[in-house]
């Protein structure tokens, strides 16, 4: 687990959007992963009186002078008085020692203004107690941030995951609301994903095809974690709601998904390697138009005058 250049973008967010660090816990100790041009160019821009300041000589000093490979630092620059973390072993000397696939201790829970998971929940295989532990982690008000796997990462953890699942899971019945998902990839891309209940259909592949996806998750604890949690999806639960089948439109999109389909089917088989292409760009762009949106903030130079290039989570360091 690891701070990259995407999970600095997305604190700079969380902390512009209301996000309390003051009592931060990580789930695993977090890896500092930035490099000194990045980490300058993005707190530049988050941050106009930062450069040359006392606080960027600090951080250049830990991270890069004094080569500290742990994160803590730069959660202390963003308000942290406490930064705990939470793992198995103590192999990396994290403050708490917890299995989370058990249940937690309950000193710990409603403990923390700030849940931060930096690629940790993808690798316990009791993936529904781990993330009951986190939600119970947070005090009512403060927030849990997840950076998990979304696209094309087989073989990097146990699981890979959707949007439906956190726009579900972190909900009112458990506990949480204004659940926002970021997707990022690795082509300077970062979409906001629009909740499949807003859309009325399913949310689709983001933003490619072939490339690997990370997702980041925000959302703000209202309410005591219920005892049991329960996620359904959407179209399902509309579908119970008036007693009728699951409409074909909310699995395949739209009409337009459907037709295209039914035109590639009737192409004869010698043609279909090139149909199947054209019909994957197609669906890949018109999913991208209507389910997910353009996130400007993160996609904005930080240089801090407007110019400049755009800085990105590195893949190859999430771990």
């Amino acid at each position: 687990m690891g701070i990259s250049s995407g999970s600095l973008q997305m604190m700079c967010f969380a902390v512009k959007n209301g996000v309390d660090f003051s009592k931060t816990v990580t789930i695993g100790r977090q890896l500092f992963q930035i490099q000194k041009e990045d980490l300058n160019k993005i707190l530049s821009g988050y941050d106009s009186q930062y450069t040359n300041s006392p606080q960027m000589e600090k951080l250049n000093r830990i991270f890069y002078t004094e080569f500290r490979p742990y994160a803590e630092p730069l959660f202390e620059y963003f308000g942290a008085k406490v930064v705990d973390s939470i793992d198995i072993s103590d192999y990396e000397n994290a403050t708490i020692i917890q299995d989370m696939c058990a249940q937690i201790d309950g000193k710990l829970k409603n403990k923390y203004t700030c849940v931060w998971d930096g690629g940790a929940l993808e690798h316990i295989f009791h993936y529904t107690n781990a993330i009951k532990n986190c939600m119970e982690l947070a005090e009512t008000g403060g927030h849990l941030i997840l950076e998990t796997p979304g696209n094309n990462w087989f073989g990097h953890g146990f699981y890979q995951f959707s949007p439906e699942l956190f726009f579900s899971l972190l909900d009112r019945q458990n506990g949480f609301a204004g659940t926002r998902v970021f997707m990022q990839n690795d082509m300077f891309n970062w979409y906001e994903a629009v909740s499949p209940k807003t859309l009325g259909t399913r949310t689709g592949i983001c933003c490619s095809l072939n490339r690997p996806m990370l997702m980041y998750v925000l959302s703000e604890k209202t309410n005591d974690t219920p005892d049991i949690i329960n996620a359904y999806q959407s179209d399902y639960q509309t579908a119970w709601a008036n007693n009728n089948p699951v409409d074909k439109n909310t699995i395949t999109g739209s009409k337009t998904l459907r037709m295209l389909y039914n035109i590639r089917c009737c192409i004869p088989r010698f043609l279909l390697p090139a149909a199947w292409r054209i019909w994957n760009s197609l669906c890949y762009f018109r999913q991208i138009s209507k389910c997910y949106i353009r996130a400007k903030f993160f996609e904005k130079s930080y240089s801090g005058e407007g110019g400049g290039g755009v800085i990105y989570a590195h893949p190859w360091v999430f771990a």
